[in-house]
């Protein structure tokens, strides 16, 4: 009997650790580095609007998350962290999220964590129609071009994370990033999912 090794499992590990769709419904054709992301726009708990894609000031990090996923609400104190570090720089965090309860149960959870950057209720799924997974937490990072960086999918790498958002502000094109391994979900050199770093 041979083992399962290298990507597949890590692939596996991945998407163990995120919190995927309850009736498995979500096709999967991720995004990969170097592809300009599709626009989205929404409107955040706060009331203000909020829009992804196409040329822009700053580098986003958009979140993809729900309150019943349990890795998500556990990295939702590193994007703060991360968010007050780099604001001032140019970074703008936006955490959608997927719940289909009403908006009150996201805010709850987010005055209880205390997050201070916007935050989108998207019931419908709208985003993850347009940034496909296949699970929860998905991050990504884009640049000021509105190209990809980078997609994680669980947990965010916070070091790695910090790295990327360092360049990316700092002006490297989205090519030049994280060098060849900027690549699809967990920076394979290959572009498959959970390759390593």
């Amino acid at each position: 009997m041979t083992s399962v090794k290298g990507p597949l499992t890590i692939a596996l590990v991945l998407a163990a650790a995120s919190c995927g769709p309850a009736d498995g419904s979500r096709s999967f054709a991720p995004l990969v580095a170097g592809d300009a992301v599709p626009a989205y726009s929404g409107v955040t708990l706060a009331g203000g609007e909020i829009s992804i894609g196409g040329e822009t000031e700053q580098v986003t990090l958009l979140n993809v998350w729900a309150t019943w996923c349990v890795p998500c609400r556990k990295e939702m104190p590193d994007l703060e962290e991360i968010y007050q570090e780099y604001q001032a720089q140019g970074l703008e965090i936006i955490a959608v999220s997927v719940d289909q309860a009403g908006p009150d149960r996201v805010q709850g959870f987010i005055d209880e964590v205390g997050t201070t950057f916007p935050i989108v209720h998207d019931p419908e799924g709208r985003i993850e129609e347009l940034y496909p997974s296949i699970g929860l937490p998905n991050t990504y990072l884009i640049d000021r071009s509105g190209t990809l960086v980078k997609s994680w999918l669980g947990p965010l790498p916070v070091e790695q994370a910090r790295e990327l958002i360092a360049e990316a502000i700092g002006g490297s094109d989205a090519g030049a990033i994280g060098g060849s391994d900027a690549g699809a979900i967990g920076g394979s050199d290959a572009g498959a999912i959970g390759g390593s770093d």
